[in-house]
């Protein structure tokens, strides 16, 4: 034995450079299964919103970013209907007015009693389904990245 270098040489071969095609296969993929994420919980959330006007459905929203998707609605009351009301007073400023919708006479009050509102848990239904999908998909894709590499 001569005075040399000390080390330790590791050859990794094609191991290493599959995990690197690997990599570069989930990579290009991501922003592709991110959406595809995104417009199947944007179609999941849409299903389970109530329809009574359709409003919550219709401004159903979806933010897509490098590592994220967000999904959610957007009109002021959603968070009522997902986790319900208890009846209480609506005052006006002065007065309230709507339309009977049996006559379509104008209704003016100083005052409401809203009976309360049952919740309807569509955003929390929706993140369940959403969940599972996710998993699924997400067990798909590696193991078809792993394939092609």
């Amino acid at each position: 034995m001569g005075q040399g270098n000390l080390e330790i040489e590791v050859v990794t071969g094609r191991a290493l450079e599959r995990l690197r095609r690997i990599d570069a296969n989930i990579e290009a993929g991501i922003d592709l299964w991110l959406l595809e994420l995104g417009e199947e919980g944007l179609r999941i959330l849409q299903e389970e919103a109530p329809v009574k006007t359709g409003e919550t459905k219709e401004t159903i929203t979806m933010e897509l970013s490098r590592s994220s998707v967000r999904i959610y609605p957007t009109t002021p009351y959603a968070v009522y209907v997902e986790f319900g009301a208890k009846p209480h007073r609506i005052e006006g400023k002065p007065l309230l007015t709507w339309l009977d919708p049996e006559t379509g006479r104008r209704i003016w009050a100083k005052h409401v009693e809203h009976p309360g509102i049952v919740p309807n848990p569509f955003v929390a239904r929706s993140r369940e389904r959403f969940r599972r999908e996710v998993r699924d998909r997400l067990i798909y894709a590696l193991k078809l990245a792993v394939k092609k590499a």
